[in-house]
C-alpha cells in the first residue's frame, strides 16, 4: 500500500483582548521602559513577542485612523496587532479592544524562526496556546478567540476531486451546515473550449473549490491548492495538492481552540495534533459510502473509508450553543425551572457579592446569609427562599473556569475585585450561605448528568 502523503497545520490564528496594547515605538523607548523611565506597560506585548520570536519594537505602523483603528502595527511581515476602534469597544465601561492576527504566511515564518533558532516548533506553539489560555481564564487582559483555520493537505491524491464532486452531487454526506456551493476558477478568462468542457463533462478539476458552511460560524473550504499557487505564479514541486481548510469564527473559534488546547497542547500530546485537526474538519462534514439511502437517512450510513483514512479523526466535543424553539409544555417548564436557574443565579451572586481579600482570607463587606437566617429565622424560613438556596448550592457544583472568567469580567465592570480561583468562588458561596444542606431542592445524579451543558 502506498504511503499517504499529507500534512496538518494551523493556518490562521486571531484573537481579541480587552484594553489597548502598549507597543514601543522604538528600541530606545523599549529600553527606557525596561529601566522604569517611562510609564508604559509593555508586559503583554513583550510576553507575546518573546513567544513569537520577534522584537516588540521592530514594526511599522499604518497612519492612525486607518480603517477606523487608533493604531495598526505590522510585525515580521504578516503579524498584525491593531485596535482601539470605537465600534469594537466592549459594553462594559467602553473598554477599548485590540486584535492580534497571524495569517498563514505569518505562522509559517514563525515556524521557520523556531527552526532557525533550534527551538521545537510544537513546544513554541504550546507556549502560544498557554499564553492565550491564561488570558482566556480571566486576567485584566480578557482574551477571546475570533478565528482559527486548521488545514489538511493531501499530496497523494488519495481522494480525487472527481470523487468529491460525485459525493456532493449524489448527497452522500452529512453536515449541520446549510450553505454548500461549488465553483470553478481558472485565474483568467475561460476559453470556449473550457466552457464546453465545463457544461458537458462537469468534471473539470483545475481551480475547483467547494464551500461547506458560512463565514460567520464555521466553514470548510476544499480546493485545488496546486492550481491556486500556479495561478499566482508560484512554482509547485508536487504533482497533486488538494487542501481541506476548516475555518472557525467567533464562538466556533473558541471551541476549536479549546479542543486543540485540551487534546494537544495542555499535556503536550504531539500525537493528537493531526488527529484533532482531522476531527475538527470531520465535524463540519462527513462523507459517506455510496448508498441508496435517502438524504434524511445518510447519518445511518457508514463513513467513507477514504475520508476516515485521510483525516484519522479522534473524538472531540464540539457543542455550539444555539437558539432552539422552546417547548412551552408544563413538563418542559418544570424541568427548566428546576435545572436551569441555579447556574445563572450562582453567576449573578458571584458578580455582585462585595468582599475583599485580607491577609489571603475572604472578608465580606455585607452580612453573610446565614447570619440573616439566625436573626430572622421565621422570615427566612420561607419555602421560596429555601428553593433559591438550593439552586445556589447546586450551581456551585457546576462552576468551571470558563464561567469564572465571565464573572470576573462583569466584576471588573462594577469595580469589584477579582475572584482569584475556582476554589475561592466555591468557598465564597459556602461562607456566605452557611452549611445547611438539608435546605432547598434536591436533584438526582441522573438529572444532574442530563442537564444541558450550556447552562
Amino acid at each position: 500500500m502506498n504511503e499517504i502523503k499529507k500534512s496538518f497545520c494551523i493556518d490562521y490564528f486571531k484573537f481579541r483582548v480587552d484594553g489597548l496594547i502598549d507597543i514601543p515605538k522604538s528600541q530606545e523607548e523599549y529600553i527606557n521602559d525596561s529601566n522604569g523611565n517611562i510609564e508604559c506597560d509593555f508586559s503583554f506585548i513583550n510576553e507575546l513577542c518573546n513567544i513569537l520570536l520577534i522584537k516588540p519594537y521592530q514594526h511599522y505602523d499604518n497612519d492612525p485612523g486607518w480603517q477606523g483603528y487608533k493604531f495598526f502595527s505590522i510585525f515580521d511581515e504578516d503579524i498584525a496587532i491593531f485596535g482601539g476602534r470605537k465600534s469594537e469597544e466592549s459594553e462594559d465601561n467602553n473598554i477599548p479592544r485590540c486584535f492580534v492576527e497571524l495569517k498563514g504566511h505569518a505562522l509559517r515564518m514563525f515556524e521557520l524562526r523556531c527552526i532557525d533558532n533550534g527551538i521545537d516548533v510544537f513546544d513554541q506553539y504550546k507556549k502560544l496556546f498557554d499564553f492565550c489560555m491564561k488570558h482566556t481564564l480571566g486576567t485584566s487582559r480578557r482574551l477571546e478567540m475570533k478565528r482559527i483555520d486548521c488545514t489538511c493537505d493531501d499530496y497523494s491524491n488519495l481522494i480525487t476531486i472527481k470523487e468529491l464532486q460525485d459525493k456532493l452531487r449524489n448527497g452522500f454526506y452529512t453536515t449541520s451546515c446549510r450553505a454548500l456551493k461549488q465553483s470553478l476558477n481558472y485565474g483568467g478568462v475561460k476559453t470556449e473550449e473550457d466552457k464546453q468542457e465545463d457544461m458537458i463533462n462537469e468534471i473539470i478539476t483545475k481551480g475547483w473549490t467547494a464551500y461547506v458552511g458560512g463565514r460567520t460560524s464555521r466553514q470548510l473550504c476544499i480546493y485545488d491548492k496546486k492550481a491556486e499557487r500556479e495561478t499566482a505564479g508560484n512554482e509547485v514541486l508536487v504533482d497533486t495538492w488538494l487542501r481541506y481548510e476548516a475555518r472557525f469564527y467567533s464562538q466556533n473559534a473558541t471551541i476549536a481552540f479549546m479542543n486543540l488546547y485540551k487534546n494537544v497542547f495542555e499535556n503536550s500530546n504531539k500525537e493528537n495534533f493531526n488527529k484533532t485537526i482531522g476531527a475538527l474538519i470531520n465535524q463540519i462534514i462527513q462523507f459517506k459510502e455510496d448508498n441508496n439511502a435517502q438524504k434524511i437517512s445518510q447519518c445511518h450510513v457508514l463513513d467513507w473509508s477514504k475520508w476516515t483514512e485521510l483525516l484519522d479523526p479522534t473524538d472531540i466535543d464540539f457543542n455550539v450553543q444555539a437558539s432552539k424553539e422552546k417547548d412551552i409544555s408544563f413538563t418542559k417548564k418544570k424541568i427548566w425551572l428546576i435545572k436551569s436557574p441555579f447556574m445563572n443565579l450562582t453567576l449573578e451572586f458571584l458578580c455582585d457579592i462585595d468582599f475583599e481579600y485580607k491577609d489571603n482570607s475572604i472578608n465580606f463587606l455585607v452580612d453573610p446569609l446565614y447570619k440573616i437566617y439566625e436573626k430572622h429565622q421565621e422570615e427566612f424560613n420561607d419555602r421560596f427562599t429555601k428553593f433559591i438556596y438550593g439552586l445556589l448550592k447546586k450551581g456551585k457544583k457546576k462552576l468551571d473556569n470558563q464561567k469564572l472568567a465571565i464573572v470576573n469580567n462583569l466584576r471588573k465592570s462594577k469595580g469589584l475585585c477579582y475572584i482569584r480561583t475556582l476554589v475561592d468562588a466555591q468557598n465564597i458561596i459556602d461562607a456566605y450561605i452557611g452549611c445547611y444542606d438539608e435546605l432547598g431542592i434536591t436533584l438526582s445524579e441522573e438529572e444532574l448528568e442530563e442537564e444541558d451543558e450550556s447552562l
